[in-house]
């Protein structure tokens, strides 16, 4: 392969690295309190849940809700952490199996084209129904 081939190549792979980055590439984080999984400040793979889906196939949050348990119940933040404990597990393994370095809820990771993000969420409540 000649000299001016290849650095047309590495040109090309150049343009295509710096569209990544600055262009389909670019997220913001309206809502970092909104992330489950990942660095909010470091990221490039990210993917959104719905939080409150995953939750109601809990049976621990299930059983807070059908009781009607509320915080002045000791018993409410036993289920809770035990509820929380499930849901980061889940939300971990399935972001860990996808490949993605970051997930947060709906609407609180944008693109700056505009691009939907990868919804997570089955994949999250098929690992809660695997364990």
């Amino acid at each position: 392969m000649s000299r001016s081939r290849s650095l047309a190549g590495v040109a090309l792979w150049m343009i295509g690295m710096t569209s990544l980055l600055l262009g389909d590439g670019t997220f913001t984080v309206a809502d970092p309190g909104k992330v489950y999984y990942g660095d909010p400040e470091e990221f490039g793979n990210p993917a959104t849940l719905t939080a409150s889906t995953v939750f109601a196939k809990i049976r621990e949050w299930r059983e807070i809700q059908d009781r009607g348990l509320t915080s002045q119940d000791p018993e409410y933040w036993i289920l809770l952490e035990k509820a929380n404990r499930k849901f980061r597990r889940a939300v971990h393994r399935a972001a860990q199996a996808a490949g993605h370095d970051l997930v947060a809820e709906v609407g609180a990771v944008l693109r700056e084209d505009g691009a939907a993000l990868p919804d997570v969420t089955e994949a999250v409540v098929a690992v809660l129904d695997n364990d």
